[in-house]
């Protein structure tokens, strides 16, 4: 397959070519024509009453609470064909004329500031990716970006406005806002998996400040496919957004009903399953779709068309002729069509664009399961992603084919595997898969373990078995396990641990810098090429990625294919993209962009003090000062007390420890002497806090996490 990546493309592009002389027979108009007539309208502006309210579901208490309309976020009417109620929206009208121009960015350096509420504000360099990966997530809780103080952005007529709120400088949390006067609809509304410097969180969702004044205008969520970077955070957003409808594919569909449900919103919700022959109607924005290949099926990119210009938005894709399971290639015909009608903008997937040649064929990654499962003596154990559909469908065939027993490990792998094959994505004979409770009564020899952790997870079943304690599955040695995946950036040494494990346990480890185990769902460089010049756009918007991404995507569309460097435009979360008669513009307006934190049953922001506490606690530990003061006399009753964790363990501990009591009594009787009329308690604590940091500071260059108690006695 090497070589196929080195010297492959023109072969690729030999049966690409005569495989579209057969098909893209017809003329431009014959083309418009079939496609119009294929078409099947869906009308989303038809109005009907609603109730006024609508009812949120709060995470943290998991009840049912009355939605008002004067509620911070607003109301929504929807009523049953998806359209809202039209409201009077007046936001005035952009200053900036420069249509078709690249705008200037604010160059100034603006240092950064603490305010008492454990905000902060400043520049905004690690929002233009100035800062690597590992600094990303630290940096951005010191220096929040600036941009966006005020969510009542202008909304100029004629304007079509693109808003990524999440999925740039990044590999997840992928969701776009796209604004037409007084309609918006969004495409995906996903999650992001944490950083390893995300102390305590589980997931990261996007910030809908933008959309925060503009609830009454969303009149829907389309999702190009059933991953979670591209759905995860509907259950968390979706009550905020006023319950708009979603639309999907059926897989996509079914993986967003398993999220509602575990929730409890099932039955509050407007879910409207596609066949990607529809086309909808946001307002003005007319919204029709393309299958296209990816690592799961029902994955689809979206072409709309706005007064202002069209778009044409890939979603996740890969080129693939000979996709797994019931997944069709690419729908080039359709893609095709779109592009006569002429593209203002295309904004593509960046995930891959740094990697030469063609994405590897799921068939390929067929062909190696089967061998390895033909050839295995032993049990063997498969991990994978558990929305990888059409990757279990080729695990089932080859056990089917080799007369071995499928097991299930992991709840979402068992509760996808149920709905995919309910909706007729998954087929398999009776029998062929047991409970994992069964599997010790069954021979190793003929038994694949189906499991989820591929990704290093903690408390996945995978990983569980890696410490050797599984209830029902121990590794022995002889097991092959097969690692089905490729790491999420970031997870990379997660992963390293778990093979460590399983290794020292006697298992062998396939993965797929061994053996082509995985194919990603993502296009190399040659895909992204040849989808550009499918569409011929006048603009080019890489998305999905961190900026190098993008901006390697950018670049390859620019030096290979000669677009116009001017026509390129790199942006990032939170940045206004503005389109009016055909010509674009980046916005001298940016909305707000925070990372909202998804931890246990709380949420926050990232100006939160707490997550500010937890790095400073990660790094430098924790100073407790405990002072005693006389109620009647105000002065201090006995020494102050002073305890440690996580702070220093040295010979001189017991110095600086002394030093801290003297300092911090000092500092209580130059306050209470300032303080003659009274004594605030928070004032004092802000006060010790900074005499003992200055010391701390200059003594051994750490900045731990002061915590003053005042005891009143």
């Amino acid at each position: 397959m090497e070589n196929q990546k080195n010297d492959g493309s023109g072969r690729k592009f030999d049966v690409l070519d005569k495989w579209l002389k057969q098909t893209l027979h017809l003329d431009s108009n014959q083309k418009t024509q079939q496609t119009a007539s294929t078409n099947k309208q869906a009308n989303l502006n038809s109005s009907s009453n609603s109730n006024a309210n609508k009812q949120v579901y709060h995470h943290k208490s998991v009840q049912n609470q009355n939605f008002s309309k004067k509620s911070q976020y607003g109301s929504t009417h929807h009523n049953k064909s998806g359209a809202s109620q039209k409201y009077d929206h007046s936001y005035g009208q952009s200053k900036n004329k420069n249509w078709g121009r690249k705008s200037e960015r604010d160059n100034k350096k603006n240092s950064g500031s603490k305010q008492n509420n454990g905000n902060f504000t400043g520049g905004d360099r690690w929002n233009r990716g100035h800062f690597n990966q590992r600094h990303k997530f630290q940096s951005a809780l010191r220096r929040a970006t600036q941009a966006g103080q005020n969510p009542l952005i202008s909304n100029p007529k004629g304007v079509l406005r693109i808003v990524p709120i999440g999925g740039l400088d990044e590999v997840g949390k992928n969701t776009m806002v796209m604004e037409y006067e007084d309609s918006i609809f969004l495409i995906d509304l996903g999650f992001q998996f944490p950083e390893a410097d995300m102390l305590g969180v589980d997931y990261v969702i996007p910030d809908i400040t933008y959309l925060q004044n503009r609830i009454n205008k969303v009149k829907g969520i389309v999702i190009t496919h059933g991953h979670l970077d591209h759905i995860g955070a509907i259950p968390y957003l979706l009550p905020k957004l006023g319950f708009p409808p979603i639309y999907a594919g059926k897989l996509a569909m079914g993986l967003v009903k398993k999220q509602l449900e575990e929730h409890g919103l099932l039955n509050q919700v407007d879910l409207r399953t596609l066949n990607f022959t529809e086309t909808l109607h946001f307002g003005m924005m007319q919204v029709s779709f393309f299958r296209v290949t990816h690592s799961i099926p029902d994955a689809c990119g979206l072409f709309i068309e706005t007064p202002a210009g069209n778009i044409l938005h890939t979603g996740d894709f890969k080129i693939d002729l000979s996709p797994a399971g019931a997944q069709l290639p690419p729908d080039f015909l359709r893609i095709v069509s779109f592009s006569q009608k002429k593209i203002t903008i295309m904004m593509s997937d960046s995930t891959n664009a740094t990697k030469p040649g063609f994405t590897i064929s799921e068939k390929k990654i067929g062909i190696t399961l089967n061998k390895i499962i033909k050839d295995a003596t032993s049990r063997i154990i498969i991990a994978s992603f558990s929305s990888q559909i059409a990757r279990v469908q080729q695990i089932i065939d080859a056990a089917v084919k080799y007369h071995k027993k499928i097991y299930l490990s992991g709840r979402s792998l068992i509760n996808n595997v149920a709905m995919a094959r309910e909706i007729g994505y998954l087929k398999f004979p009776q029998g062929m898969i047991i409970d994992i409770r069964k599997s010790k009564k069954h021979p190793h020899d003929n038994a694949i373990i189906l499991t989820t952790g591929s990704q290093g997870e903690p408390v996945s079943a995978l990983s569980i078995m890696a410490l050797n304690e599984h209830s029902q599955v121990k590794i022995n040695k002889g097991d092959t396990v097969i690692l089905s995946s490729s790491p999420i950036p970031g997870n990379e040494m997660a992963v390293i641990r778990v093979i460590n494990n399983l290794v020292r346990l006697g298992a062998k480890v396939i993965h797929n810098q061994i053996m082509d185990v995985h194919a990603s769902g993502h296009g190399q460089q040659e895909d992204l090429k040849l989808m550009f010049s499918l569409v011929k756009p006048k603009y080019f918007v890489p998305i999905h990625g961190e900026y190098y991404m993008r901006k390697t995507h950018g670049d390859l569309m620019v030096d290979d294919l000669n677009h116009p460097a001017d026509k390129m435009l790199m942006i990032d979360n939170g940045d206004i993209l503005e389109m009016k008669n055909n010509e674009v513009k980046i916005s001298s307006e940016k909305t707000e962009n925070k990372y909202i934190l998804i931890d246990g049953m709380g949420r926050g922001d990232i100006g939160s003090q707490v997550m500010m506490d937890r790095q400073i606690l990660a790094e430098n530990g924790v100073i407790v000062l405990i002072c005693k003061i006389d109620r009647v006399t105000k002065i201090l009753h006995s020494t102050v007390d002073v305890e440690t964790r996580g702070f220093i363990y040295m010979n001189e501990s017991e110095e600086i420890l002394s030093g801290i009591k003297v300092r911090a009594q000092a500092a209580l009787g130059v306050f209470i002497k300032q303080k003659s009329n009274g004594i605030n308690p928070e004032e004092l604590k802000l006060y010790l806090r900074k005499i003992i940091d200055q010391f701390v500071l200059s003594k051994i260059d750490r900045q731990p996490l002061i915590i003053p108690m005042i005891v009143v006695i």
